[in-house]
């Protein structure tokens, strides 16, 4: 004796389908899940590795800082040394040579490009303390779990 299925409707067999593609959808997240989470745990063996990876990142991100300061600090000071040449112009501004003017205005957009490289620096400093933070709370069980393991 073999034992034979319903037959399903319509309405049943798409409930199926989308019951079974549902199911399939979830164990692929899952098993990319922890695909990640093996990536992470190759790249990150332990707390010390993520730190030491966090420091290095953040050590070097300070230093472009540093440098960047350094140069707007630069630029603002030859910025004033311009506008002390102006100054001798003020009353008639369009009597200033035309190599002056350039060089004022070369100065100040080149004050705005150091201005907005320093702000996107500050803001990838920022997008990348967020990553380190993330991937501290979604390490730190996995690296609890490694050491359970190791204990038993």
């Amino acid at each position: 004796m073999r034992q034979i299925e319903p037959t399903y409707s319509a309405v049943e067999r798409a409930e199926r389908e989308e019951q079974e593609r549902s199911s399939q959808f979830t164990a692929a997240r899952r098993s990319e899940e922890q695909r990640r989470e093996r990536a992470l745990l190759v790249r990150y063996p332990n707390p010390a590795a993520h730190q030491r990876e966090c420091t290095e990142t953040f050590a070097s991100l300070d230093a472009i800082l540093r440098i960047a300061r350094q140069h707007l600090r630069n630029l603002a000071s030859e910025g004033g040394k311009l506008e002390e040449q102006l100054e001798f112009y003020k009353g008639n501004p369009s009597r200033a040579p035309d190599a002056l003017r350039l060089r004022v205005e070369d100065n100040r957009r080149r004050l705005d490009a150091q201005d907005r490289f320093i702000a996107a620096q500050e803001s990838e400093k920022e997008r990348l303390h967020a990553r380190f933070e993330a991937e501290r709370s979604r390490l730190t069980p996995l690296w609890n779990n490694l050491e359970l393991r190791s204990r038993s």
